[in-house]
């Protein structure tokens, strides 16, 4: 099976499986996206000043 094809079997609700992936009974499934809340889980880059440090 063709990549392109194996996502519109995705699509259509199948699961699929192949020859060579680790372990047995492996196979994936299309989870459809749902709307979710984005937040901001970085920090800047740059140091911040160490206020109490002596000049």
């Amino acid at each position: 099976m063709k990549f392109g094809d194996a996502l519109n079997a995705l699509k259509a609700g199948r699961r699929l499986a192949r020859a060579g992936w680790n372990g047995k009974g492996m196979w994936v499934f299309r989870v459809p996206a749902r709307p979710s809340l984005s937040t901001r889980t970085t920090r800047s880059a740059r140091p911040r000043p160490n206020s109490s440090a002596a000049p």
